[in-house]
């Protein structure tokens, strides 16, 4: 059991070196598209453009039995 932690924090110190700490960056490809072309939309409170929010539904899952009641959701305010 010593030995595979030994073998695992080794491999993971090798990795830290090799890979990340020479810069590299797992975000790359993603950063590589084009930002959003959404038209973007003025923000009632702010006077000026603000990010789209696109708004995402989904079914609802009906509770189990014998499930408390959830609280009700928070005032808008």
């Amino acid at each position: 059991m010593l030995t595979t932690g030994a073998v695992l924090l080794g491999g993971a110190i090798l990795f830290q070196k090799r890979v990340v700490d020479t810069g590299w960056d797992p975000g790359a490809r993603r950063d590589a598209f084009p930002p959003s072309t959404a038209p973007a939309q003025g923000g009632p409170d702010t006077g000026g453009p603000a990010t789209a929010v696109v708004a995402r539904t989904r079914g609802k899952i009906a509770p189990p039995p014998g499930a408390p009641t959830p609280p009700p959701p928070p005032e808008a305010g």
